[in-house]
């Protein structure tokens, strides 16, 4: 295994900077296909909303290019999904003139397809 502070898998949960994050991986995908400030992202995000976020299409395969957009499957209402289109990678800046690259889906993650999912921590 890789140091923590690197980010060391342990059954399904990768520890980063010595914060494990509750992320799973399904059909096929890995959560290697991920860079740790994406995962440390997508986790802050998931904890912040208390909902379950899934990365899937490309970015959950780990055939994704530098152009690839993001897409992720939220099932929560329409402020919650808005809320989190403007922290998630994939964003974009407008500060800094890039365009959001970003799809998100309401409803179920078709789990015989690649996915990557994050569960929010419970607040101690």
């Amino acid at each position: 295994f890789a140091s923590e502070a690197m980010g060391a898998v342990r059954g399904g949960i990768k520890v980063v900077d010595g914060v494990a994050n509750k992320a799973v991986a399904g059909g096929g995908a890995s959560l290697e296909n991920l860079t740790t400030p994406e995962i440390t992202r997508i986790q802050n995000a998931a904890n912040r909303t208390g909902q379950e976020i899934s990365v899937v299409g490309s970015r959950a395969s780990g055939t994704a290019r530098a152009t690839s957009d993001w897409d992720y499957v939220i099932d929560a209402n329409a402020s919650t999904r808005n809320s989190l289109s403007r922290s998630l990678p994939g964003a974009g800046s407008a500060v800094e003139g890039i365009r959001p690259n970003i799809d998100i889906f309401k409803g179920l993650v078709d789990e015989s397809r690649p996915f990557i999912r994050f569960y929010p921590e419970k607040a101690q």
